[in-house]
């Protein structure tokens, strides 16, 4: 845990620099100015097709990654409280079958299962908001752009799939695909 590297470099005297970086970055590149619509094609396809049959594994999907990005987004707030609570002191505390965490990460973990539970079972919007914001926030510090040239091409390649489907795709399928999927009836709060 970072803060605890800074901290007992700190109550060590020590003038050596801790390593801030965070977890590696996934670093985008070009290649992927083509995979990323494909992809994102491919999955539109499937779900106006395949709602119904997938709808229920998208909404584990998704919850399962909601509650990641909120444990990630949310324990700094954690740790900070925490600090502020318990005298700048976060516990580590050993758990059966999961080894041993820290109260901030434990309560991170627990407040983000909360939210994703919430929004389960209430489907409210702002619970959904919450969780797209979380979700992009984990993503911009996991995922790296080289270069405004990668950052432009992947843009480009998305504008260009934005288009097709929501204006040609009429063409293709005898139906506008992207407002069938969006307008689709779901059965859980997805």
């Amino acid at each position: 845990d970072m803060v605890r590297k800074k901290e007992v470099a700190r109550k060590n005297g020590s003038k050596e620099a801790v390593d801030e970086s965070p977890l590696p970055a996934f670093q985008l590149d070009a290649n992927l100015f083509l995979i990323i619509p494909l992809s994102a094609s491919f999955m539109l396809v499937l779900l106006y097709f395949f709602f119904s049959s997938i709808e229920f594994f998208l909404a584990v999907y998704i919850s399962v990654f909601s509650v990641f990005a909120c444990g990630f987004t949310l324990r700094p707030l954690c740790i900070r409280v925490i600090q502020q609570i318990c005298s700048g002191r976060d516990a580590v505390i050993n758990l059966p079958l999961i080894g041993s965490a820290t109260i901030s990460a434990i309560t991170a973990c627990l407040l983000s299962l909360g939210l994703v539970l919430a929004w389960l079972f209430t489907a409210h919007w702002i619970l959904l908001d919450a969780l797209g914001v979380c979700l992009v926030i984990c993503f911009l510090c996991h995922v790296k752009l080289p270069s405004l040239r990668v950052a432009a091409a992947i843009f480009i390649g998305l504008v260009v799939y934005d288009i097709f489907w929501v204006f040609f795709s009429e063409y293709f399928f005898k139906k506008n695909v992207m407002v069938e999927v969006a307008l689709k009836e779901a059965h859980n709060p997805v």
